[in-house]
């Protein structure tokens, strides 16, 4: 499951992401990559589309402008129900039943 460099570094893109072994290189522990790969793999699993929101050829002065979404109808909808909570007015009681009420859909999702 390790990971040897043969080839040399060429600005782009690739078609995958090599960041949990080059964690494991940095000496990220060994517990935080576990989980990374974990949620690689739920989320390749469930399909979950990544937008990539940057032009073919990105210059290197707008690399900063480089966005990712991880976006699926599903999130849509969860974010809009998180934008629609005005967290000024709820009560304790109501705090706590929306965030019962979005885990309860985050399961939704994810299961």
């Amino acid at each position: 499951d390790d990971i040897t460099f043969l080839r040399r570094i060429v600005h782009g893109g690739a078609d995958q992401s090599f960041g949990i072994e080059v964690a494991k290189l940095a000496g990220v522990p060994s517990a935080v990559t576990k989980r990374a790969k974990a949620i690689l793999k739920e989320l390749e699993a469930n399909k979950i589309e990544i937008d990539f929101k940057a032009e073919d050829a990105v210059d290197e002065e707008d690399e900063d402008d480089i966005q990712f979404n991880f976006k699926t109808k599903s999130t849509d909808e969860l974010f809009e129900l998180i934008k629609a909570i005005d967290i000024n007015t709820l009560t304790p009681i109501e705090a706590m039943q929306t965030l019962y009420d979005l885990k309860k859909k985050v399961e939704e999702i994810t299961d």
